[in-house]
Order: C-alpha cells, then sequence, then structure tokens
C-alpha cells in the first residue's frame, strides 16, 4: 500500500480542536490521553514537515547510518572530533525535532522540560 500526500491543514485542525475545545473538558486519565493524543498529532505534523530525515546528518558528513558510526564507535576506529561532534549535534537536533517539536524551543527560551 503506498501512503498518498499528508493534508497538513487537516491535521493542524484536528490538533487545534482537541487542544482548544476537547482537552479543557477532559479530567484525569481521560485529559492523559488527550494530552498524548495531541502530542502524537505533533510528531505526524513535525514529520510531514521535515525536508530531511535525521540519519541524513550522518550521511551528509560521511559517517553512514547510525549503526555504522556506532560499530566504528566500539571498534574505536572514529576519529572524534569536532566534524563527529557536530554530525551528532544535527542529528540529535533532527531527531528532537521530529520526536518532541516543543522540546528544542522549551530549552532555548530556557525552560527545559517544558511542555506545550
Amino acid at each position: 500500500m503506498s501512503a498518498g500526500p499528508i493534508d497538513l491543514a487537516l491535521l493542524r485542525a484536528i490538533r487545534e480542536e482537541l487542544a482548544e475545545r476537547i482537552l479543557p473538558l477532559l479530567d484525569g486519565a481521560d485529559r492523559y490521553t488527550g494530552a498524548m493524543m495531541k502530542r502524537g498529532l505533533d510528531v505526524l505534523i513535525a514529520q510531514a514537515i521535515s525536508t530531511s530525515s535525521p540519519e541524513d546528518a550522518l550521511l551528509e558528513a560521511g559517517y553512514g547510518t547510525p549503526e555504522t558510526l556506532a560499530a566504528l564507535l566500539r571498534s574505536d576506529t572514529a576519529e572524534v572530533g569536532a566534524e563527529l561532534a557536530s554530525a551528532l549535534r544535527l542529528y540529535v537536533e533532527r531527531k528532537l525535532v521530529l520526536s518532541n517539536p516543543a522540546f528544542l524551543t522549551a530549552t532555548t527560551n530556557g525552560s527545559e522540560g517544558a511542555r506545550s
């Protein structure tokens, strides 16, 4: 089965309706479940608008896949330096953008761990 284009406007409308109209009406476990659904929508939206994968950061720097880099690091054959640190930082940032879209904004604003 082939996936078609993702309708970002629809995803954003569903997220807004959930966040603005449904979540405020929920309590306890239902509110938690609703918050997890909102977070899932945030991740889907981030993935849909992403132009490059986290793995691209490692490939572009010449380290191959995360598995290849891990094997190099375990075998102590990778040169650890500024280039590797930069590639890993970009890899982690791209992973965070996809898996926790609010994290980088929260830490940049000095409120590490804040949730939206």
